[in-house]
């Protein structure tokens, strides 16, 4: 028995990278994933790679992270483990970034409460 039999993973972010990896990882360790990234074909890619499903979502968007959660829970069971793996980033200096880039940061990178400020 693995560590992780029966348990059911959710990565954000999955398609690539870390989040990827991350995805394999669990899987290795007995998790069924699923794989959300706005990269849908790389998101398929990897949840088969792994056993699992896949959603071609972007972070930002409320709703369509709250379906896939609903339709993971539907295919797969309970969602017990949750990784937040999406994220963007930008190496500029902090007084060069425009109002829409410093927006994005934010709705990616930062829980949703946050995403629902005014603009």
């Amino acid at each position: 028995m693995s560590t992780l039999d029966g348990r059911v993973a959710l990565v954000t972010g999955g398609a690539s990278g870390i989040g990827r990896a991350t995805a394999q990882r669990l899987a290795r360790d007995g998790a069924t994933v699923a794989v959300i990234d706005r990269d849908g074909a790389a998101a398929r890619a990897v949840a088969d790679e792994v056993g699992g499903e896949a959603f071609e979502v972007d972070v930002r968007d409320g709703d369509a992270v709250r379906a896939a959660v609903a339709a993971t829970a539907a295919a797969l069971g309970a969602v017990t483990i949750l990784v937040n793996n999406a994220g963007v980033g930008d190496l500029r200096p902090l007084h060069t970034v425009d109002e829409r880039l410093w927006h994005r940061l934010l709705d990616v990178n930062s829980p949703a409460p946050i995403t629902r400020w005014p603009r």
